[in-house]
């Protein structure tokens, strides 16, 4: 029987030779174009189909159609990749890389599929790499670290560690997925306690540009483990992820509370948050996510997010917020588990809807958050129009403790850039949008944009602008790697270069935000 490796060289061949003679064979009329452009897609997954046989899934199939209906937004979910190759395992990853790269094949590679961005982890000609069967969770015999498949959610994750009194710093919603996450920061319930979940990566399993697949910790591809915190999916594909383990409550205080929006509340608000940020009694367990918007049928609320790590009934650390005055409309804090809350938290953000995001970090100051209050009203008011949106802006303290807790787990190795917080902290603000009708789309985008133009110009001032842009909110208008400083930027593209000398991942896998 013909080995393995040269019936993939032979595939390659014959592939390269089919892609070619299209290429040369299409002229300059754009609908040509298109149209040889999606045989070469389909030429790139007929290659695979011959090695990888059933992994490959075709449209109109029902695994196709089950997949891409499986994006959180409406955005990615209309977006039909030629073809899906469904992981099992790092070897697979490596065999697809290997048959794509020479032939020039264009591929998404898709974690959790819980982004807004269209393309960010789809492709509409082209292969979409599925990493959702890469999603083992296997604790250590210690405890103290665990290995994390690139396709596991979050929910899974804290669902299998809970009755072992651990968890891993990771995001909130239990649907959003572990790899794109943590690739791009990796920001939760821990990360007061822990830093981010970059931070507390100490190994990972990577498929370079070339199929080889490496392991990455700090004494073995450094360079590689410290790009892979913060960087993206700008150097290999991760298909493990090894992280520190922290013990936690059976039990912990949280829940949300939702209320009408009345102006002449904002200043005791804008208190509340200043003082929980800068609170010198720092408290590393509890976290806090504040939002004020419109709602469809409840018009201007504000919601309030908050978690404390401890099986503390009502701590004393939220007690500026439950004293706001105003209509509750209802209130689900209460003694719950970490998985059980990452579920409910889930339930605020359904799949199916258009999504847009954007954010900017700012120092904690309350009259720039009044001021950005009063914006998001205005830019709300030209929306009124639009059926079912919910638009709001969310601010999440960046504490002191946290920027410290941040550069301990990390030994100061994250590419974010961020720094050493401010004694009064500082505030990333985030702008969600969610909508039901594709035909508002370009509307509602034309009013986000101008709203992240008002509110950095804003404060910028009242010189309290920050440059840094959290990667797994961030809109493509807004350049993440830039935003981390010059020194990291150009670390990060030494090291692509470094491990993918051709830029297999900047120009053959489109999606995600890039280097260059």
């Amino acid at each position: 029987m013909m080995s393995s490796p040269l019936l993939h060289l032979l595939i390659v061949c014959f592939c390269a030779v089919r892609v070619l003679a299209l290429a040369a064979a299409v002229p300059d009329d754009l609908s040509v174009q298109s149209s040889a452009s999606s045989t070469k897609g389909a030429l790139c997954c007929t290659a695979l189909a011959l090695v990888l046989g059933s992994k490959v899934s075709f449209p109109k199939t029902a695994g196709y159609n089950a997949f891409v209906s499986s994006y959180w937004s409406a955005q990615e979910q209309a977006i039909r990749p030629s073809c899906v190759l469904s992981a099992t395992s790092a070897q697979d990853v490596s065999t697809t890389i290997r048959i794509l790269a020479p032939l020039l094949c264009k591929f998404a590679v898709r974690s959790g599929g819980h982004a807004a961005l269209a393309g960010i982890a789809n492709i509409p000609d082209g292969v979409t790499i599925d990493l959702g069967s890469l999603n083992q969770v296997k604790l250590s015999t210690d405890k103290l670290t665990v290995a994390v498949g690139p396709g596991q959610n979050w929910g899974g994750v804290y669902t299998a560690l809970q009755p072992q009194g651990v968890a891993v710093p990771g995001g909130r919603a239990s649907g959003v997925g572990v790899g794109g996450s943590t690739l791009g920061d990796g920001w939760g319930f821990l990360a007061n306690q822990a830093g981010f979940g970059c931070d507390n990566v100490v190994e990972y399993e990577v498929v370079l540009a070339s199929g080889t697949i490496v392991t990455a910790t700090q004494t073995s591809n450094k360079d590689l483990w410290k790009a892979l915190k913060g960087g993206g999916g700008n150097f290999g594909i991760v298909t493990k992820f090894v992280f520190r383990t922290y013990a936690v409550s059976s039990q912990i205080w949280a829940g949300g509370i939702v209320q009408l929006a009345q102006t002449q509340d904002l200043p005791q608000l804008a208190t509340a948050i200043y003082d929980f940020t800068a609170n010198p009694q720092y408290k590393p367990k509890a976290t806090l996510l504040v939002g004020y918007g419109s709602h469809p049928g409840l018009g201007l609320i504000l919601f309030i997010q908050v978690v404390n790590l401890e099986p503390v009934d009502r701590p004393a650390v939220f007690n500026d917020f439950y004293a706001l005055p105003g209509v509750q409309l209802y209130n689900t804090t209460s003694l719950t588990t970490l998985p059980g809350y990452a579920a409910l938290f889930n339930l605020d953000s359904p799949s199916g809807l258009q999504q847009i995001t954007w954010d900017f970090t700012f120092v904690s100051d309350k009259d720039t958050m009044q001021e950005l209050w009063t914006l998001t009203d205005g830019s709300q008011l030209q929306l009124s129009n639009v059926t079912g949106i919910d638009w709001s802006l969310a601010f999440q303290p960046i504490a002191r403790g946290m920027t410290a807790a941040s550069d301990t787990a990390s030994g100061g190795n994250n590419v974010l850039g961020i720094g050493q917080a401010p004694a009064q902290g500082l505030q990333l603000a985030i702008l969600s949008a969610s909508f039901p009708n594709a035909a508002d789309y370009t509307k509602v985008k034309a009013v986000a944009d101008k709203l992240l133009a008002d509110v950095v110009a804003a404060a910028k001032r009242r010189n309290t602008y920050r440059p840094w842009v959290d990667l797994n909110h961030a809109n493509w208008n807004q350049d993440v790697f830039a935003s981390y400083g010059a020194a990291n930027q150009q670390f990060l593209r030494t090291t692509a270069k470094a491990y993918d000398p051709f830029g297999v991942f900047q120009n053959l896998k489109p999606g995600g935000f890039k280097l260059w």
